[in-house]
């Protein structure tokens, strides 16, 4: 599981790098530009916090949160969208996927934590 979590965000920060290289329309805007650099920032972070999910999946969900509204706003502004200004959202998917992984890995090993104590105080 924690192979499919690090390979989703590595997909994602790998579009954010995408759409700062390649996307004149979010690029353009200098505040839009800053909100990509950020979000790229927070993607890098979170894949490095393997052991720490809780912390990883909060900033996933930030992550998200930002992406979605970088989206919203590139709508707004951009009259005529081009396939590179649409990579924000498919950013935001992804992110949300491995919250998701990220969640039943932390499930997983909970309960394996508390099978162990309670075998444990059984013996």
């Amino acid at each position: 599981m924690k192979r499919i979590n690090q390979l989703t965000l590595i997909f994602t920060a790998t579009i954010l790098l995408l759409i700062m290289f390649f996307s004149s329309g979010a690029t353009s805007i200098v505040p839009m530009f800053i909100l990509l650099i950020i979000s790229f920032l927070i993607s890098l972070l979170s894949l490095f916090l393997i052991h720490h999910r809780i912390l990883q999946m909060r900033l996933c969900v930030y992550n998200a949160i930002l992406l979605i509204a970088l989206q919203l706003w590139l709508i707004i502004s951009i009259a005529p969208l081009k396939l590179s200004d649409i990579f924000p959202i498919i950013a935001a998917i992804l992110t949300i996927v491995a919250i998701t992984m990220i969640r039943r890995d932390e499930a997983t090993s909970r309960l394996v934590k508390t099978l162990k104590k309670h075998k444990k105080n059984h013996r």
